[in-house]
């Protein structure tokens, strides 16, 4: 007997049934219809399309990886006097608009809106008085007292929202977001410099090759960094859901199980993953390879497998431009550990030439290959930090964030290229 139950859809079209039993585990079935579909698609790699019902943790990780985590979703959900902990009453209450292709619903039958309700306007003033005063965004994203039915995966404060001449809306109806903005980190009473260090952190991928969104800084007193959203495709008259999961979904993998060390993907797991599914193995592998270097010399440690996403796109599935870089290292009060090991180590200064062997080998790689590849990386990451630092200097919010950052890729570009290109340490 079923607790409660959730119609899964793709735009109009209706993908299954989500159904929490008595024993609040949930179950996933594909809808006969979607399975005989030709465009259909499984929710993940880890769920194939069949007729057989799904249950355990396949399900619950993929659907638990749509919702906030931590104190973000404690706030929501205390907000929304939601019981704490309870995915499927979070999903029946903010399921309409979540990452990716999918909506949910508690009816039977879902069609597109046929007339765009208006947009309303969200003024930088309200976000950061709700900022300044430790309030959650939520607060100021309700209308009459009702929460807007949008989830978002991830620990820090944020919100999907459209983006017109720098000013921030939101649909009044239903109708899929094109951006992301992202709220300051706070630490204690603090906040830290998290939007300008993540903008700088984009640009600077942008600057030496990797393939990102495009981004950018808005508001008045208090910056917020914004995102175009990847898993969205705007046309001139409306806005599609394009599939999208992240690397734990495609895994099977909870979001507390994102960390390598806490029993998450390894590297080479996501990069055999890569190698057997994408359409244009060659690129994505290379990509992936410059993913993980540059994060070890932007010092990123928290450069995780959810941090990584695959994407459907008329060709196959990719591997989805790059998000979530930030420097960490310039936090003392954030793990100084690297998510990912390289080979055994989590300490960027540990790495060395034969370390680096013992990780290629475990994705089938000579460990001359990437060493080679990142050096050329890392004098990439040098040219783009100058054009990054030339391209801030009108900006003073962005003027002592990316000294700091400057000061950090310097002495990690210097120590790993020198051990990289030593046989001992």
């Amino acid at each position: 007997m079923s607790r409660r139950q959730l119609f899964v859809y793709h735009e109009s079209k209706r993908v299954g049934i989500l159904r929490e039993d008595e024993n609040a585990l949930l179950h996933f079935t594909y809808d006969p219809d979607w399975n005989r579909d030709k465009e259909a698609f499984p929710l993940c790699l880890a769920m194939a399309l069949r007729d057989e019902s799904y249950g355990g943790k396949l399900v619950t990780s993929f659907f638990e990886n749509l919702i906030p985590e931590g104190e973000q979703r404690r706030q929501i959900e205390q907000f929304a006097g939601l019981p704490q902990g309870d995915d499927a009453a979070y999903l029946e209450r903010f399921g309409e608009d979540c990452a990716g292709a999918f909506s949910l619903s508690v009816h039977p039958t879902h069609s597109v809106p046929p007339d765009k309700a208006p947009e309303f306007h969200v003024p930088f003033k309200a976000i950061e008085s709700s900022i300044a005063k430790g309030l959650p965004i939520s607060t100021v994203l309700s209308q009459d007292g009702e929460l807007l039915p949008f989830s978002l995966a991830g620990a820090q404060a944020k919100f999907p929202c459209r983006i017109h001449d720098g000013l921030i809306y939101l649909p009044g109806g239903k109708e899929p977001t094109t951006h992301i903005v992202k709220l300051p980190i706070r630490s204690g009473e603090k906040l830290l410099d998290s939007v300008e260090n993540e903008y700088l952190s984009m640009r600077l991928a942008k600057l030496c090759g990797l393939n990102v969104p495009e981004v950018a800084l808005v508001g008045d007193s208090i910056p917020l960094f914004v995102i175009e959203r990847f898993d969205r495709q705007a046309t001139l008259h409306e806005v599609h859901r394009i599939h999208t999961q992240d690397f734990c979904q495609a895994l099977g993998r909870p979001s507390s199980e994102k960390y390598e060390k806490h029993g998450g993907p390894s590297f080479s797991e996501c990069y055999v993953l890569l190698q057997n599914h994408s359409s244009d193995v060659a690129r994505d592998l290379f990509a992936l390879l410059d993913w993980i270097g540059f994060n070890l010399a932007l010092g990123n440690n928290d450069s995780h497998a959810k941090n990584i996403s695959l994407v459907l796109s008329r060709n196959g599935i990719r591997l989805a431009p790059f998000y979530d870089l930030i420097c960490t290292a310039l936090y003392p009060q954030y793990n100084a550990h690297f998510a990912f090991k390289i080979a055994e180590v989590t300490s960027w200064d540990k790495i060395t030439r034969s370390r680096m062997d013992a990780f290629a080998r475990q994705c089938g790689l000579r460990g001359n290959f990437v060493i080679s590849r990142w050096l050329r990386l890392f004098d990439r990451m040098k040219v783009g930090f100058a054009e990054l630092k030339h391209e801030s200097t009108a900006n003073k919010h962005l003027q002592k964030t990316v000294r700091k950052i400057g000061q950090e890729l310097e002495k990690r570009i210097s120590s790993l290229s020198k051990n990289l290109q030593n046989e001992s340490y």
